[in-house]
């Protein structure tokens, strides 16, 4: 028997390692025969119990050995490889599959339970903000020029329940016209707070209308020169346009300060400097050359270029008769029968000759020969003209009536059957 000098258990004499620690053994270092000579017995002791004693062991020349058998150690970081046919199964293609069904999972999720279940206290949805209702604007206008109140944002439709004068403040809401016959009007109208009625914006101001030393009301003129167009009768005010010789705008009258207030046809006012000037310029330009007129002792027109009108509307009359006269006829009653026809036919009739003549800044707008009585025509009004003749030193009557010997002369306001003709009659006659 032989025992391991590392560990000290008993070993087969053929082994040549330690079955239990794996040392190698020297055969001969590791018998059970002592090489130690026997030492002298001492007293007491007998022979047979010397050679009976266990022998000491001698200590064995170490020798290199191999290193125990170890483990390899594992690196978390190495991939590992896998032989096949070890009865493993591959990790890549689980690997994916189980992505995949993550994914479908979580679209079908999104798609079909998140939404159902932001109304049961899931998720938190962003709720939809109530609309505020609009606020209605007001705005506070000013009325440029005299101008109606309607029950209704139409002219054709509707009714007039008011009026608004100039400079009136008026406040509401800005709105379209009526739709009349299918078709919307263009015009913005001013809804009146309180459903006082309707008044359109073409007659209103967003600029508080200024005093005005001159009221013509509503005066149409054409310019007479190239003009600017101001926001304000200022002279900070804003450039508005330039408007062209020869356009017709409408003036309410003249400003303290001198501006002319223009009523514009897209609405509101504008202001133009200067407006005594230029509203005699344009009465000067729209008047036409000057003509004399001169009253005679029966008050009629007379003199110059008037006289020889009415010589003229004479001498077409004779020319019409003289040629019934010189006509050939089967007999001396056939042509009297003519000039009797003639007559009736002419017999009453006016003829009237237009003109557009200046007279001491008023307008002369024609001349008209009646039956038995003369006519000037002036578009002024009979107050205008009949002051501009006192002026001249004729004596008129505050009725109009002129002094006259034997017939009937006046300056009055034209028949409504002459109106086209001008406003204001001078005539003499029967």
């Amino acid at each position: 028997m032989k025992i391991c000098t590392s560990c000290g258990a008993q070993l087969q004499s053929e082994m040549r390692f330690c079955g239990h620690c794996g040392t190698a053994l020297n055969p001969e270092a590791h018998s059970n025969e002592s090489t130690m000579p026997p030492s002298a017995p001492s007293a007491g002791f007998n022979a047979a119990a010397a050679t009976t004693a266990a022998p000491i062991p001698t200590a064995a020349k170490p020798i290199d050995a191999p290193p125990p058998f170890l483990e390899p150690e594992y690196n978390p970081f190495e991939p590992e490889t896998e032989e096949e046919g070890d009865g493993k199964f591959p990790k890549l293609p689980i690997i994916l599959g189980a992505g995949l069904l993550l994914i479908l999972a979580a679209l079908y999720y999104f798609i079909f339970i998140h939404d159902d279940r932001s109304d049961i206290g899931g998720t938190p949805v962003a709720q939809p903000v109530e609309q505020k209702e609009k606020q209605i604007e007001i705005e506070q206008l000013y009325a440029a020029t005299n101008a109606n109140i309607r029950d209704k944002p139409s002219v054709e439709d509707g009714e007039i329940t008011g009026k608004l004068k100039r400079a009136d403040a008026v406040s509401g809401q800005v709105i379209s016209g009526e739709v009349v016959g299918g078709v919307a009007e263009a015009d913005k109208w001013l809804k009146l707070e309180d459903d006082k009625g309707f008044v359109s914006l073409i007659n209103l101001s967003k600029n508080e209308s200024p005093k005005l030393a001159t009221v013509y009301g509503s005066k149409n003129i054409i310019l007479a020169a190239p003009v600017d167009l101001w926001d304000a009768p200022s002279n900070e005010a804003e450039l508005l346009d330039r408007l062209s010789k020869g356009l017709n705008i409408t003036t309410s009258g003249i400003t303290e300060n001198g501006y002319a207030e223009i009523i514009l046809k897209k609405g509101g006012v504008g202001y133009i400097a200067g407006g005594v000037k230029m509203v005699e310029d344009a009465a000067k330009a729209d008047l036409g050359p000057p003509i004399a007129i001169k009253l005679d002792n029966n008050g009629c027109a007379a003199g110059g270029e008037i006289s020889g009108l009415f010589k003229a509307i004479a001498r077409r009359n004779e020319a019409g008769l003289k040629k019934i006269e010189d006509a050939k006829y089967a007999s001396d009653d056939a042509r009297d029968a003519a000039i009797d026809n003639y007559l009736r036919k002419t017999e009453g009739k006016t003829i009237f000759v237009p003109l557009k003549r200046s007279f001491q800044g008023l307008k002369v707008t024609g001349v008209a020969q009646h039956h038995e009585s003369q006519s000037v025509y002036f578009a002024e009004a009979p107050d205008v003209v009949r002051a501009k003749f006192r002026s001249l030193g004729y004596k008129v009557g505050k009725d109009g009536k002129l002094p006259s010997r034997d017939i009937y002369a006046s300056i009055e306001a034209a028949p409504r059957d002459y109106a086209r003709y001008g406003k204001t009659d001078l005539g003499c006659g029967v």
